[in-house]
């Protein structure tokens, strides 16, 4: 883990309220899919937890640049990253975290909910420089309507690549399925049930808000799924 100075390159729009920004590093920084990093506006303070916040990253690792990806809120910290010019500098401490794929979870079922879309399509990305074909992995995304699905182009642009490889099923509490191809409601049990075959061969990754990992870990549970094929990570304080 290191702290390194990095420089503002570009914003992206990923919906009306997610957004990501990409910084170029003075270092070359070694993370795994999955990880996260700190944020820090405040460096002489690490701990001001109003400017100095941890994300995922949402890029590959093979990539020059570092992009998280955050919902923008009325936060001091959302302000900050609001007003990023490009040049400014940014201090970034990581990697952290240990929520990545292990080398045989091969057979993959992702829970995530909004925002928790980071450490997934960050993983998606490094498959696909590597082994994308090795694996077999099913998506569940929660989100609250189709606008406000994060990544949507990149998820799109993966399934035709890999169709074989990757399903995505959307979970929208809002949408018209003459419109958009989705299932209305939660990530139930038995949706899960409906779309995948033998679920206890299957690693499922969990990423999202404490209140949506726990309920999830709870679907995990009644779906039978063995207690160490669940790997889950809670984003708190975003």
């Amino acid at each position: 883990m290191q702290i390194v100075k990095a420089k503002f390159i570009e914003k992206i729009e990923r919906t009306a309220t997610v957004c990501s920004f990409r910084f170029a590093p003075q270092l070359k920084v070694f993370f795994k899919a999955g990880q996260f990093l700190q944020v820090l506006f405040n460096a002489e303070n690490l701990m001001d937890r109003e400017l100095n916040k941890f994300l995922s990253y949402s890029n590959a690792p093979q990539d020059d640049y570092i992009e998280v990806t955050k919902r923008l809120s009325a936060s001091k910290f959302s302000d900050k990253l609001r007003n990023l010019k490009i040049g400014d500098e940014v201090s970034l401490k990581g990697p952290l975290g240990n929520c990545v794929l292990a080398p045989n979870h091969n057979e993959i079922v992702f829970l995530i909910g909004g925002i928790g879309v980071t450490p997934c399509i960050s993983m998606l990305l490094d498959l696909a420089n590597n082994n994308f074909s090795d694996y077999e992995i099913n998506i569940f995304y929660a989100n609250r309507n189709e606008q406000e699905i994060a990544f949507k182009n990149e998820f799109d642009e993966l399934v035709k690549k890999y169709p074989r490889n990757l399903r995505i099923f959307h979970i929208l509490s809002e949408c018209n399925i003459s419109d958009f191809d989705c299932i209305v409601g939660m990530i139930r049990e038995d949706v899960i049930a409906q779309k995948i075959k033998d679920i206890h061969s299957k690693y499922f990754y969990i990423f999202g808000p404490p209140a949506m990992v726990n309920a999830m870990k709870g679907v995990c549970n009644n779906l039978g799924c063995p207690k160490d094929k669940v790997i889950s990570e809670s984003f708190i304080g975003y």
